[in-house]
């Protein structure tokens, strides 16, 4: 039996290493000090931008393939279906309140800044 949860386990956790680093790798810090902005101060400039731009369009782009490769899933243990699912929850749901309070209000795209921020 111990061997059993061991290697539960351990497959669980390469499953989630697996699934979720895209998402985190998306939602890591960006260091606001090197943000440069274009004349009249508020535009990121081009470059600066694009690093935003990746993050936001990035994990949209993520989540949404996850969510089609998972949607299907069924995990008939109620117990391990709700650990799956509040995983997802700390990994999804929590990083990006936190990368959107902190990015949220820069202003990095004159035309589709709400395309690449589609996930409010």
């Amino acid at each position: 039996k111990d061997m059993c949860e061991g290697l539960i386990r351990k497959n669980r956790e390469k499953y989630e290493r697996g699934t979720w680093a895209v998402i985190r790798e998306n939602l890591t810090d960006v260091d606001k000090g090197k943000f440069k902005y274009q004349a009249g101060g508020k535009l990121l400039t081009l470059e600066c931008g694009r690093l935003l731009k990746s993050r936001f369009g990035g994990f949209a782009e993520s989540l949404e393939s996850i969510h089609s490769r998972h949607r299907h899933l069924s995990i008939p243990n109620e117990v391990v279906r709700e650990e799956f699912r509040n995983k997802g929850v700390e990994v999804v749901v929590e990083r990006y309140k936190e990368f959107w309070k902190e990015y949220g209000n820069v202003e990095f795209s004159k035309k589709k800044q709400q395309e690449y921020m589609r996930i409010s």
